[in-house]
């Protein structure tokens, strides 16, 4: 996707006038549908924008919505790119964006998605495939295209997604009578063939009439100079038989023709299966030779042939050893080569291409020069080329193969009478996956553009190309094109001709000896004859192609809401992409395809099909039959696939759009990616204090008390009574630090004894809490103003204020203390000329020479936030300015004024905002919990606060983050189990979509907003900075809370948090509650229908023998069987009709085991934070760890052997008790290729058993490396999660019986040593990270290519040197995660001080935190009944 730039006509471009015969072409535009077929470089193109940019502006004289667009449609993306920059130049005005599928359209799944790239555009320029799909899926229709170009229109025939978007969607709603778009097409030559009627054909499928200029058709010849045409007549070569030439390609051709297919990879693995499928293949391979290995020999011995045939014997000869030699070479480190190959059958044709090569290097006696032995026709070519003398030559030679193209090249650089010219390749822009891992294509897609681009420039003169160039790709005018092979068609020809644009250009045409009597001048003849057709005026307008011939053509199946629209025809591609995205992680062990089963009836000679998908679709869905009986297979099976889409549709399985929902979460409109977390404009935070001052300024206002008292070292240091307008919460604990040795511990307790203060009485307060604050905030504190919101009341006020206001000399002061009238000694000093400066008297200083002493003192503390600990790094600077203090000389009496007010209640003031913005804080809790979060009834007002604090906000309680972490857990539990018990017939891959889409962050964001959580959220920290006391008149008279912007996380975040308080606060019916209120717009049923749902669905459960054992393992006699066997179905099970596989239990599971282990985490008495309960997570459920668990876990089970009694004449024999080894993994339902990976997977679980055991059992750090070794295949973790989820229904959900079988496999008892041994579990790449800090850490990881299979081999650099490097590892994950693990030894015994920071590092702190109520309450595992 591309917004094309927009250039200033002055600066960058002129108009182009356009010449008489456009205009002629443009006015006929004007008045109806048309097809302008005007040669090539006449200015088509020009033609195109004029009427573009007529159709703009006439929606703008009829103000016609801006949701309509011009779409201009060329047939491939370089074209595409081209037009986009033509059209955007000519037309700056407008908003032109160009679309190929290089954008990844097939990910926009969403109307909104498309309205969005749509909004504002004038002009889209797309190939035809993207808007046919856009169309077929509904997200543009007809009404929004006001003009649709058709460049290379010739195209729109037969299933070309030209013709489908008129067949399927124009012509249907013209005939409905509802609007269409006007067309234009664009031609050099508007047929594809030589038969009759082909024009009509093309005009009957455009609904538009083919036009030509007649009035100025000598102004159209004037610019066409049509080139000389040459023909080149060659002989043909001879037979190649066994030429002594071409060593590598004998030695290429007899390899092929001894090929050994019995020996081939593909078959050795089929043999190994014992499935039906399996064998079929097995038969169709060795009976047709069709195994990958053999098709890509095949490819090079072919095209070695073709081009031995084109250029001889010398070329073929260098274009098979180039083939050898490049596949030999780039085996080892190319993946996109062998992309298509697996290891082994990779190492196969490795051995292959080897020992031919060794072939030909034996039987060669001397390496031929290239051009030693061409062709007659290569001969010719390169005899016309030197005889082409015109001084700048520009020149394209037209060849058909792609191998010619490469030969070609390599053979004319090679020639030396030709080393004035440069030579280029191009084949095409888009190259599929498959075509390019092609052995025998040499063709490198990046150096071709660079190539194009060089010609386009004049760097490069020849260009050699396939006939992707014949159509419209900006290439300049030439002089000389050379068809090194004959065009196809007319159109080939026509368009080909076109490019040779100069003056006395060449039009070189090379003609075997065989067919020298065929001139091409005929084709000119036609193409003279089909101009006079499409000229004359007289001819009807066709009608549209009647399709009653075609019976698929009324099978057509469209979603009124969305207008998506299948077909016969898309019906079958439609169905393999549902099948290939409806699972995850499988396609390796299962073909996810659907299989047809055409059937033929002989007497009828006519055709059925069925159809059957794969078994992770449910029984009543899996299978479709034809209706019809049809004259051709392909018919049969096209209507089956009609059958089968149309009901998954009808079943909800797709949605209106007519595709499967995404398993991977889109963007939204304004994201740049799934995990980009937008900031949103939300409501400002409540202000608790115009809460306070509207209480306040109520006529009777009623004032609430609560005494606070603050305690040092455990004794009482203060206390008063605090008043506020609101009820006062009580709060047991505040701790408050001073300074890095001194914490206050404040309580706040509630008086509901106390009645409201009468006015006189409020008076006092006001004075009280003036005095006491001014004492601390005083130059912030406007004198005149008593209306506070908090007031605070001393002990006995009335005395208090006559004995604490004012000041008193330091002569009075300390006649008072000696004279025993005041015991306090602790107060205020302020010292003449420093009047925003308060001091504390240290001590007091006197010597012989001063008969008035002096005063040794400290300044009071500037400290305001003591909700916070000091930093490391503000306790040095404290410490140093409290040593340049203790140095300061004394300051004398004389000087001093010493305040009246107890220097208590100065520390009390300094303490106040901390205390009130904790209250406030908890009043704001008490809020939500009241208003949104009334249904849930949280006890605990606490757990709210922790919920709503974000890390930013640096709360006392501690940020949401291990809140969320249960929080998500329990979301994603109940939105699984909701989404199992509400969809029976969802496969899995749907239900994890809809999972997604549910807890996705952009969701729970919007969620929060609508129920005003955004009011709530704590996004700041508390610093107190510039502190002063709220007054009820200033807060009421400043603009309410207004806006912010906050992180869409932080708002999903705290929804989750919540849901975990709700958890901790009262299990699991409380968070259900939670996430009910929280997500109202989603469906939740109630906890007691969920079980109904799921067990109605539920097929009568039939006595099924040998699963006793089973059940033994598993620790549970199942009540429903169907469940046990489901359990341990995989998809790959090839005999299960009726019943459904695994994955839907193990989706289900898996948010079971979550239930289980996040609680007990997170309870743990040390309180993890929340990377480590993140860390210790990963490691318990990881798929290596329960895959481990898995084959772990077996029971023994009694046999009896019958034996001989005695000796060999003994004919007695006695019966012996035996005990057999039944392993959880033996009960997997699975297909051949299934179970011998599994039998690999053992091999290695028996090599990694003892040391995993003795790691996870004994070792301080988590076994990753060992268990990345194992590498157990996904399915065998799976049963883990199946099992867990049959479990769970079958018991109702009882958690006790989960537990029970998770301490059984292992999981609790490994989960109880990490946490009681604090095991490390951070991976190794994390934890060399941190050792690493600011160091780069490099891996360069490579496989290694061993004799009996492959390894991997990885170094690592930190800071630049090498400081590991590990080989013979089974995986690149293995192999990254023993190198870390080395480094970081390496590292540990470095000396040096920048390595004794790195290793202090790596040194996480924990902290070291009581049990608390917490940990009781989350322990409990309360089960769904």
């Amino acid at each position: 996707m591309e917004d094309m730039p927009i250039f200033d006509d002055d600066a960058r471009h002129v108009a182009v006038k356009l010449r008489s015969y456009q205009h002629e072409m443009l006015e006929k535009s004007l008045q109806r549908n048309v097809i302008v077929a005007m040669d090539t470089g006449s200015g088509k193109t020009h033609v195109a924008i004029s009427r573009i940019r007529a159709e703009l502006e006439r929606q703008n004289e009829r103000l016609i919505s801006d949701a309509q667009q011009v779409w201009f449609i060329a047939p491939s993306r370089a074209l595409c790119e081209q037009q986009a920059r033509v059209v955007s130049q000519e037309l700056p005005a407008y908003h032109v964006k160009l679309l190929t599928g290089a954008d990844d359209v097939e990910k926009w799944t969403t109307t909104a998605i498309w309205d969005a790239f749509l909004t504002g555009v004038h002009v889209v320029v797309s190939t035809p495939a993207i808007l046919a799909d856009a169309l077929t899926h509904g997200f543009v229709t007809m009404r929004r295209l006001a003009l649709c170009v058709f460049d290379e229109c010739h195209r729109a025939t037969k299933q070309h997604p030209m013709n489908k978007i008129m067949r399927d969607f124009y012509h249907p709603a013209k005939t409905a009578k509802l609007h269409v778009p006007h067309i234009l097409g664009l031609s050099a030559s508007p047929v594809m063939s030589t038969k009759a009627n082909s024009v009509e054909a093309i005009e009957g499928n455009l609904d538009a009439r083919t036009i030509t200029p007649k009035q100025h058709r000598g102004a159209l010849m004037d610019h066409v100079h049509l080139p000389q045409m040459i023909r080149v007549i060659y002989g043909e070569a001879a037979p190649a038989a066994n030429d002594p030439l071409t060593p590598t390609c004998t030695a290429l051709t007899l390899a092929l023709r001894t090929y050994d297919v019995a020996k081939d990879p593909y078959v050795l693995e089929l043999q190994d299966r014992d499935d039906h499928g399996s064998l079929q293949s097995l038969r169709k391979a060795i009976e047709k030779r069709k195994t990958y290995c053999i098709e890509q020999l095949q490819l090079v011995v072919n095209r070695a042939e073709v081009v031995r045939e084109q250029l001889g014997s010398s070329m073929a000869e260098w274009y098979a050893t180039t083939c050898c030699e490049r596949f030999l070479r780039s085996s080892n480190h190319d993946n996109m080569i062998v992309f298509d190959l697996k290891e082994k059958e990779a190492n196969h044709l490795r051995t292959v291409f080897k020992s031919a090569r060794d072939q030909a290097a034996a039987s060669q006696g001397h390496a031929n020069h290239v051009c030693d032995h061409l062709s007659l026709k290569a001969q010719g070519l390169v005899d016309a080329l030197r005889d082409h003398t015109t001084p700048e030559p520009r020149i394209l030679v037209f060849v058909q193969q792609r191998a010619t193209v490469s030969a070609v090249a390599h053979m004319l650089r090679s020639t030396s009478a030709l080393s004035s010219m440069s030579f280029g390749t191009f084949t095409g822009t888009f190259v599929s996956a498959k075509r390019m891992n092609f052995v025998a294509d040499l063709i490198d897609p990046k150096l071709q553009m660079n190539d194009l681009q060089d010609f386009r420039d004049g760097a490069k003169n020849v260009m050699i190309c396939t006939d992707v160039l014949e159509e419209g790709i900006d290439v300049p005018a030439l002089n000389g094109v050379f068809c090194f092979d004959l065009p196809k068609n007319l159109v080939s020809f026509v368009q080909r001709r076109g490019r040779a644009r100069q003056p006395d250009s060449k039009y070189v045409l090379f003609m075997p000896e065989s067919d020298a009597g065929s001139d091409p001048a005929l084709w000119q003849t036609l193409e003279n004859r089909m101009k006079e057709a499409y000229a004359d005026d007289t001819r009807g307008q066709p009608e549209v192609p009647a399709e009653d011939e075609d019976e698929l053509a009324v099978l057509k199946y469209q979603v009124p809401s969305t207008g998506a629209l299948l077909t016969a025809h898309n019906a079958k591609s439609h169905l393999n992409h549902f099948s290939v995205v409806s699972t995850t992680g499988m396609s390796r062990y299962i073909d996810p395809r659907p299989v047809f089963d055409p059937r033929e009836h002989a007497t009828e000679k006519t055709w059925s099909a069925t159809v059957t998908l794969p078994a992770f679709i449910h029984p009543t869905l899996r299978t479709s039959t034809t209706l019809s009986l049809w004259r051709s297979e392909g018919a049969a099976v096209k209507e089956a696939s009609f059958r089968a889409y149309s009901t998954l549709h009808q079943a909800g399985l797709v949605n209106d759009y007519l595709l499967p929902p995404a398993r991977e979460q889109r963007p939204e409109v304004g994201e740049v990616h799934v995990d980009q977390p937008s900031m949103v404009q939300v409501s400002g935070q409540r202000d608790v204090w115009r809460v306070f001052a509207q209480a306040a300024s109520e006529i009777n206002a009623r004032w609430h008390a609560a005494e606070i008292t603050i305690s040092l070292n455990g004794s009482t240091y203060y206390s008063t009574t605090l008043w506020l307008p609101v009820e006062v919460p009580s709060v047991e604990s505040i701790a408050l630090h001073w300074d890095a040795g001194t914490t206050y511990i404040a309580a706040v307790r509630s008086l509901t004894d106390r009645a409201t203060p009468r006015l006189h009485q409020l008076d006092l307060l006001a004075r009280a809490t003036q005095l006491i604050l001014s004492s601390v905030f005083g130059s912030r504190m406007p004198p005149d103003r008593s209306d506070f919101t908090v007031l605070v009341e001393p002990a006995n006020i009335e005395t208090w204020l006559t004995e604490s206001s004012g000041s008193q000399t330091t002569t009075e002061y300390l006649a008072g203390i000696h004279n025993g009238a005041d015991s306090s000694p602790a107060r205020i000093v302020h010292v003449q000329g420093q009047d925003h400066r308060a001091y504390v008297l240290h001590d007091l200083v006197s010597t012989r020479d001063t008969p008035v002493p002096s005063l040794l003192l400290r300044p009071f503390t500037k400290r305001r936030d003591f909700l916070h600990t000091i930093p490391a790094e503000e306790v040095l600077i404290t410490a140093a300015s409290n040593a340049a203090n203790a140095a300061k000389e004394a300051v004398p009496a004389s000087e001093c004024n010493v305040a009246n007010l107890p220097l208590s209640e100065s520390v009390f003031a300094a303490l106040l905002p901390s205390i009130l913005h904790v209250i406030g804080v908890d009043l704001l809790a008490q809020k939500l919990r009241s208003d949104c979060l009334s249904a849930i009834s949280f006890q605990r007002s606490e757990l709210v606060v922790e919920a709503i604090s974000a890390p930013a906000a640096r709360e006392r309680l501690g940020d949401y983050n291990r809140l969320e972490y249960l929080g998500d857990t329990m979301l994603k539990f109940f939105t699984e189990l909701q989404l199992y018990a509400q969809h029976p017939i969802w496969p899995e891959a749907q239900l994890a979509a809809e999972k997604d889409r549910i807890v996705r962050n952009s969701n729970l964001a919007r969620a929060a907003v609508a129920r005003s959580l955004d009011n709530y959220v704590l996004t700041e920290p508390f610093t107190a900075a510039k502190w002063r006391p709220e007054y009820v008149g200033e807060v009421l008279s400043r603009p309410s809370e207004g806006t912010r912007e906050i992180s869409s996380k932080v708002l999903a975040d705290v929804v989750e948090s919540l849901v975990g308080a709700a958890y901790v606060d009262g299990g699991l019916d409380r968070a259900y509650t939670c996430v009910c209120t929280l997500l109202p717009n989603e469906i939740w049923w109630d906890l007691d229908v969920i079980m109904r749902s799921i067990h109605s669905d539920l097929p009568v459960s039939q006595p099924v023998a040998g699963l006793k054992p089973l059940e033994g393992l598993v620790g549970h006699s199942f009540a429903n069987k169907t469940l046990l066997i489901e359990a341990i179905t995989q998809a790959s099970y090839e005999h299960n009709r009726s019943g459904m596989s695994y994955e839907r239990l193990e989706f289900l599971g898996d948010a079971v085991l979550d239930l289980i282990i996040t609680p007990k985490l997170f309870a743990h008495p040390r309180k993890l934070r929340h990377w480590e309960l993140h860390r210790i997570h990963e490691a318990l459920v990881n798929a290596h760890f329960l895959g481990y668990c898995c084959m772990s876990l077996s029971i023994g089970e009694a046999t009896y052997d019958v034996t001989s009694a005695g000796s060999e004449k003994d004919t007695a024999v006695k019966v012996v008790s035996a005990n057999r080894t039944l392993h959880l993994y033996d009960s997997l339902r699975a297909n051949g290729e299934v179970n011998k990976i599994k039998r690999e997977a053992l091999i290695r679980h028996d090599k990694l058993r003892e040391p995993l055991s003795s790691s996870l059992h004994g070792s301080a750090v988590y076994p990753w490396s060992d268990l990345l070794a194992l590498r157990p295949d996904k399915f065998i973790s799976d049963i883990v999660e199946s099992l867990l989820g049959a479990l769970y229904l079958d018991t109702h959900g009882d958690l006790d019986i989960c537990e029970a079988f998770l301490e059984e496999v292992g999981i609790l008892p490994v989960m109880r040593r990490i946490l009681d041994d604090s095991v490390e579990t951070a991976h190794p790449r994390e934890r060399l990270g941190i050792l690493a800090d600011r160091d780069e850490v490099k891996y360069t990881t490579t496989r290694e290519e061993m004799e009996a299979s492959n390894t991997w081999r990885c170094a690592i650099k930190v800071g630049g040197i090498t400081t590991a490097e590990v080989t013979r590892c089974g995986s690149r994950e293995e192999a990254a995660a023993r190198a870390a693990e080395a480094a970081i030894e390496t590292l540990r015994h470095t000396s040096g001080p920048k390595a004794m920071t790195k290793r202090r590092k790596l040194v996480m702190e924990t902290d070291d935190v009581m049990p608390d109520a917490d940990s009781e309450m989350v322990s409990r595992s309360v089960g769904i009944h």
